[in-house]
């Protein structure tokens, strides 16, 4: 019990770090960005609009989400580092680094790409859903608000930086961590429904829960952390580059082709790494009881015998 407890408070704790942290960037940010709103309505003489103020801080916030998520890696990457460098096993121990197979990458690519499509398409039925319309109304405006900044900040933060880190945390340490206390599959479901609840909003922690099972899955077959981040990184970024590289009207003119073709490759990519031997090296369970090696400390000069 004490092994179990243990573990569920580290796995809370770095959360909470990473919350806390994008939590405190955020209101720093807010409190500045409002000082600047509330000083210019003064000088102004306009009269005070609540509502107008409350949605443009908002806006605002969202605008700066990329911002947001590089400071908070940047506090909380070094955070969990400590935690973990005087422990049983250190950070590395449940971030495995293996190399991956060049060929496996593009395959990676491709399954990453595919499966954003689906989920736009899925998402797109959903919302056709009159009893979904307010959900989806709020997410539309978080999506919006997300991809409204800088584009290289957003792709640099969003599309690599998140998805990287979010790799070592919940594939990597809180995959880690469960496995110590239960059983493959059970440690798999849990990390990614950690992975939607953390995201706060129904819509995408539906769609964030059901990539942290794929994504949980090929950490585990491969072995390596650079497939997981390759799938991440490919849903990340092109869904910050898609809509920019394909206006509305081009998608919705070869909509159904793009969604065929995304459906064949998405059970094509996924059929190779099925088979492929690149992915048929499962975690040994000896990974979770490693000790740190033990330092050599130089050896002790042997005193001088006195002299006789």
């Amino acid at each position: 019990m004490k092994k179990i407890m243990r573990a569920v408070g580290l796995i809370l704790l770095m959360l909470v770090i990473y919350f806390v942290a994008q939590s405190f960037v955020g209101i720093v940010l807010a409190v500045i960005h409002g000082v600047q709103m509330s000083m210019a309505s003064a000088a102004s003489g306009g009269q005070f609009d609540i509502q107008g103020f409350t949605e443009e801080l908002t806006s605002y916030i969202g605008a700066q989400s990329s911002w947001i998520i590089l400071i908070a890696v940047a506090v909380s990457l070094p955070t969990f580092y400590l935690f973990y460098r005087d422990r049983r096993q250190d950070l590395m121990t449940f971030v495995s680094l293996r190399s991956i197979s060049p060929v496996s990458i593009p395959v990676l690519i491709i399954l990453g790409l595919s499966l954003n499509i689906i989920l736009e398409l899925l998402l797109v039925l959903a919302s056709q859903l009159s009893f979904l319309s307010g959900i989806f109304e709020s997410y539309n405006k978080l999506a919006s608000s997300i991809f409204s900044g800088n584009i290289v900040i957003t792709l640099i933060a969003v599309g690599i930086i998140g998805p990287i880190f979010e790799e070592i945390l919940f594939r990597g340490l809180i995959f880690g961590e469960l496995r110590k206390i239960t059983k493959v599959r059970l440690a798999i479901f849990i990390q990614a429904l950690l992975f939607g609840i953390y995201h706060m909003n129904v819509v995408q922690g539906t769609y964030a829960f059901l990539i942290g099972l794929l994504l949980g899955y090929i950490y585990y077959r491969s072995n390596s952390i650079f497939a997981s981040m390759i799938i991440h990184i490919t849903i990340n970024t092109s869904s910050t580059l898609l809509p920019l590289l394909i206006s509305d009207q081009q998608f919705e003119s070869a909509g159904a082709a793009i969604y065929a073709a995304s459906i064949i490759l998405f059970f094509a990519s996924g059929a190779f790494i099925l088979i492929s031997r690149s992915f048929r090296r499962n975690m040994d369970n000896s990974l979770y009881t490693l000790n740190h090696t033990p330092r050599l400390e130089p050896p002790r000069e042997a005193p001088e015998q006195p002299h006789i």
